[in-house]
């Protein structure tokens, strides 16, 4: 992408990361992060 000059990147996440999930706090906390991240970018 770097050499072409242009590109995309996707970033998958899902709705877990948009509530809170009982027993799931690394799944839930990464989408979390995803989510975030991808917004702040």
């Amino acid at each position: 992408m770097r050499e072409r000059g242009e590109g995309r990147i996707l970033i998958t996440g899902s709705i877990a990361g948009f509530m809170p999930g009982t027993y799931q706090a690394v799944y839930n906390g990464t989408k979390a992060f995803l989510d975030s991240f991808s917004f702040a970018i």
